[in-house]
């Protein structure tokens, strides 16, 4: 009955405390942790509670077992072992969720800045490339072919070469394919792999021409499974940034080829992570476009809601970053905006994955807390019984360590290999042992009763003082030391003093026990550390560099303060080898590590040297130098390695750019020559050579003065120099030889370059040839102003020479027309090949008549102009006149034998006299001619007023009697000849007569001119 009872009480006991323990901790975790947290950490909760009551169980059955009838089976004690358990358990059930959220909340923010990376590197990824792209586009473009092509309906234009072009690019840059459109938009050719077309096409193109600037094409779907983006380029004919636009250049790359490789090349580390591009579509929808995880999977486009990824963390944003992405499953996601485009990146993880090793932790913590509390409740069991055991041999163990504990106190006093000594109240030795004795030089006899500052320095007697004072008053229990004693012979000796003090059993202050150590070869050792630790600090220091320490046993890794100061971090912040190699070192670099450790652990070599990048923790990857040197045990195992890290971040780009500057410097189309302060040629180029003849190895070493061409005078050199030393640079024109001994012109720029300093290091000199361009310049110049036959100036230019030599102070000037008489028969009868070399023979013989005291030009087809610039009177333009019509008159013999008579006429003017423009002199000298004309030719004639009145009468009557014969305002009359001897008629004249508009017949007595080009073949006659 008594067993009933006892197990009824016990299942009701055992049911509220499972009641307890299923209801509490279920509301606790809930408002702990959260419900949903809550509920994974079930499982584990109850598998805890079966771990601390099965044991608890069996030990109250075993209790109710053993109970005698009239006894109280439930003892006090075990009623509050229960609740202790109960308690204990609640307080590990806590443990462990909080352990469980603290890890959660770390593994989130751990990964959620793990997304922050991923979509920091692959959007600037993303950037380059985009750039990359864009540049080459543009540069493409901008080719001259493209310009060609676009104007294709204004003219013929190479497409083959253009096509060839874009080919070849298409191969070497990965473009897919490239479409050349002109203005409207119309396609001209395409290259590549055809496929859709690129939505709002017009938008871009339009965007385009008003920019002037490449423009973005998003993704777009070119085909089933065919994503494309494009770059859209202007094409503008020339260099000119005012030309029109032509047309466009579309470049088209495949997503597989850039983009798609970027979003799945960092996923190898995770089962769930996935990076996609999202962007806008119509009706405010949005697009994912991303690859399916894996290398053969298809590109995954969908459409889904917009807020659908509203919860993922941005850059500086406040989201959680937890919800459901668009399939329906609980992630953590990272957006980031795609600089310059519309797009987003996403980068995800299932929750799952996140908190796996949260969930793995909790699983093994209550593991352990089960058996931890299965095993407590065993000891606690098995110390109880042993307990009881134990108290009984204690005091007999006691008893005898007492009788022993005198005899060990004495030998160890004496025996120690360190100096003890006990010293009273009253600062004086009670005792000594012999270790103390040899240390300071004293016997026993010498030091005991003796004050204890005998043997120490008087200046830090007071320190021992204070010592012992807080002893006494129980501040501390002991002190540790180091102290100078003297000894007997004077001399001072380091000893490194543990003090402590003796009490009595009533707890009274009994005596000090001081144990000393001799310090002083550690204490020499410690100067002589400290000053290598000094001299090596200061040696790093200079440096600028950091050490590092690496120990297979031991603290591991070790890194300087100057390391941490590297790589951006504080000292104090943890820093481990995994960390290290997962998550800074650069995952193109971890080959080059591996290879060097390799060579290290095989034994090849015991120096470690590596160069790396490793993060920074401003985001950028930084260049640095490893260099060590490794430690082996005696089974040739690297032991230990110690080395220096610098950050050749600087080195590197310094390095970068000099290659660069070293390409540039070869591939130059200038020349370029580098000397020193005087002149002395230390470096040229392949241009260089190419345009003087000389190779580097003839002029480095020698002055400049070798490629003087010797056309500039000494003022000209010191000029070019004084503009270098005042301005820093010289650019112009000037004359050198090159090696073969010919003169050319070339374009120079001379710079000079400073040092740190801001003195003059060096100059360097760009140029190029530009001899056959002036020669060009100057053809043209001649072709513009001098006639192609006769080499004289042409009409624009004698025009020119006539204006300059009026607007002369006090200027006086003739102008002569000469015009050959019968230059129009020679080439009717002998050809235009003859009247050529009559046009040339002319210029000859009147070049001959002036030498050089006047100037002679072509002015129209068989006429000549002559300006003497400085005539005393009308006679001296006379006498050149006459010269030249003397010299032209003269037979002209042709090659064949053949001998023509020209002659010439000559029309003067003078200035200012007859004239007050430049203009005027050459019409009235046209005056003059046609009035020397008139009287018979062969003859000159000066210009006068009369005579230009005259010519315009003469003007105004040919265009009337012109306009008469086409109103058919003449007339014929015919007049007999009468023979007056006879009476008879012997002829009949034909007259015309004029009846102008006036209806009166012009008298017999008025005078017509004479018309040059007769309309018909009849004779004119006055009267």
């Amino acid at each position: 009955m008594l067993i009933r009872s006892q197990n009824l009480g016990l299942t009701i006991a055992y049911v509220a405390i499972a009641g307890i323990w299923l209801l509490f901790p279920e509301v606790f975790l809930a408002r702990m942790i959260g419900a949903d947290t809550a509920a994974v950490m079930s499982p584990y909760r109850n598998a805890l509670f079966l771990a601390f009551s099965a044991p608890l169980l069996l030990l109250v059955l075993q209790r109710v077992r053993g109970a005698n009838p009239g006894e109280r089976a439930f003892r006090p004690k075990l009623v509050h072992a229960a609740i202790l358990a109960l308690a204990l358990s609640i307080a590990v059930v806590a443990g462990i969720a909080y352990t469980y959220d603290m890890t959660s909340r770390r593994l989130i923010n751990d990964n959620r800045r793990y997304l922050a990376s991923l979509t920091e590197v692959q959007s600037r990824t993303l950037n380059r490339q985009r750039t990359m792209r864009m540049t080459t586009t543009e540069a493409l473009a901008s080719a001259p072919v493209l310009a060609d092509v676009a104007r294709l309906r204004q003219g013929g234009a190479d497409v083959a070469a253009a096509r060839t072009m874009l080919q070849r690019a298409t191969n070497t840059a990965d473009f897919l394919a490239f479409n050349v459109l002109d203005a409207s938009g119309q396609v001209l050719f395409h290259t590549g792999e055809p496929g859709l077309p690129p939505p709002d096409l017009a938008g871009a193109l339009r965007e385009a021409v008003e920019t002037r600037r490449p423009v973005l094409i998003p993704l777009w779907k070119a085909g089933e499974g065919d994503i494309r983006t494009g770059i859209l380029a202007p094409i503008i004919d020339g260099s000119d940034q005012a030309a029109p636009v032509r047309g466009a250049l579309i470049s088209e790359t495949s997503a597989p080829q850039f983009l798609f490789p970027v979003l799945t090349g960092a996923l190898a580390g995770s089962r769930t992570t996935d990076v996609f591009l999202i962007r806008p579509a119509g009706e405010g929808r949005w697009v994912i476009a991303s690859p399916q995880r894996g290398s053969d999977a298809a590109p995954l486009s969908q459409i889904v809601d917009k807020h659908v990824y509203d919860f993922a963390v941005t850059p500086g944003g406040s989201q959680p970053g937890i919800g459901t992405d668009h399939l329906g499953q609980p992630v953590l996601a990272f957006r980031r905006a795609v600089e310059g485009t519309r797009a987003e990146l996403i980068a995800k993880i299932d929750l799952q994955e996140v908190l796996g090793d949260a969930q793995t932790v909790a699983a093994l913590s209550t593991a352990v807390a089960g058996l931890s509390l299965m095993l407590a409740f065993a000891i606690g069991y098995a110390a109880t019984e042993a307990a009881k055991r134990r108290a009984a041999s204690r005091i007999v163990a006691q008893a005898r360590a007492l009788d022993h504990a005198e005899i060990r106190f004495r030998s160890t006093f004496e025996q120690a290999a360190v100096g003890i000594a006990h010293v009273g109240l009253d600062d004086r030795f009670l005792h000594v042992n012999q270790t103390l004795c040899d240390l300071l030089g004293y016997t026993k006899e010498e030091l005991r009763g003796q004050p204890y500052g005998r043997v120490r320095r008087p200046d830090e007697v007071a320190d021992d003082i204070r010592i012992w004072q807080s002893l006494v008053a129980g501040a501390v229990p002991n002190v540790h030391t180091e102290l100078r004693h003297i000894r007997k012979d004077g001399s001072e000796i380091w000893l490194a003093c543990t003090t402590s003090l003796a009490r009595t059993p009533e707890g009274e202050p009994d005596y000090f026990i001081t144990v000393a150590q001799d310090m002083s070869v550690r204490r020499a050792q410690e100067v002589a550390l400290l000053e290598s630790q000094e001299r090596f600090e200061l040696a790093v220091a200079s440096t600028d560099q950091g050490v590092w320490d690496w120990r297979r046993r031991g603290p591991g890794l070790y890194l300087s303060e100057r390391c941490y100061t590297l790589l951006g971090r504080e000292p104090d912040s943890p820093l481990d080898l995994l960390q290290l190699w997962r998550d800074l070192l650069h995952p193109e670099d971890r080959s080059l590590f591996r290879a060097a450790w390799r060579r290290l652990r095989g034994g090849d070599d015991d120096q470690f040297q590596a160069d790396v990048r490793i993060l920074h923790t401003d985001g950028t990857y930084h260049d640095f130098r490893l260099r060590g040197s490794a430690k082996r045990d005696l089974n040739g195992t690297v032991e230990r390695l110690v080395g220096m890290l610098a950050d050749e971040t600087e080195n590197k780009g310094t390095e970068r750019h000099l290659r660069l500057a070293a390409a540039v410097f070869v591939s130059s189309h200038e020349g370029l020559v580098v000397t020193d302060l005087k002149g002395t040629i230390s470096a040229v180029n392949p241009s260089f050579t190419r345009i003087t003849g000389y190779d580097e190895a003839d002029v480095v070493g020698r002055n400049m003065h070798v490629m003087r061409s010797g056309r500039h005078d000494a003022a000209f050199y010191q000029k070019m120099w004084n503009a270098i030393r005042q301005n820093g640079s010289w650019q112009g024109e000037i004359w050198n030889r090159r090696r073969n001994g010919e003169i050319f012109l070339q374009q120079l720029v001379i710079s000079t370059v400073y040092d740190a300093n801001g003195a003059p290091q060096s100059y360097i000199g760009a140029f190029h040839d530009i001899t056959a361009m002036k020669r060009s310049e100057f053809e043209l110049d001649h072709i513009a102003h001098y006639d192609l036959l006769t080499d004289l100036p042409n009409r624009t230019l004698l025009a020119s020479l006539l204006d300059h030599a009026v607007i002369r102070p006090a200027a006086h000037c003739a102008v002569l027309c000469v015009d050959l008489d019968r230059f129009k028969t020679v080439n009717e009868s002998y050809g235009h090949v003859a009247g050529d070399q009559v046009l040339q023979m002319s210029a000859a013989r009147m070049h001959g008549v002036l030498r050089g005291t006047g100037t002679l030009g072509r002015y129209g087809a068989d006429e000549f102009l002559v300006i003497l610039d400085e005539v005393k009177g009308p006679q001296d333009a006379a006498a050149t006149a006459s010269a030249i019509i003397t010299a032209l008159a003269a037979p002209y013999v042709f090659p064949d034998g053949q001998e023509v008579y020209v002659g010439a006429s000559v029309g003067i003017s003078l200035y200012p006299q007859d004239a007050d423009n430049a203009q005027k002199l050459v019409q009235h000298a046209n005056s003059a001619l046609f009035e020397a004309k008139n009287n018979g030719r062969g003859t000159y004639a000066f210009y006068t007023q009369e005579l230009t009145q005259s010519a315009k009468a003469r003007i105004e009557m040919e265009a009337e009697l012109r306009r008469a014969l086409a109103r058919k305002e003449f007339e014929l009359h015919y007049q007999p000849c009468v023979d007056l001897s006879t009476g008879h008629i012997r002829s009949v004249e034909a007259l015309v007569r004029w009846r102008a508009p006036r209806a009166v017949l012009c008298r017999p007595t008025s005078s017509f001119p004479s018309p040059r080009k007769p309309a018909s073949s009849c004779r004119w006659a006055t009267g």
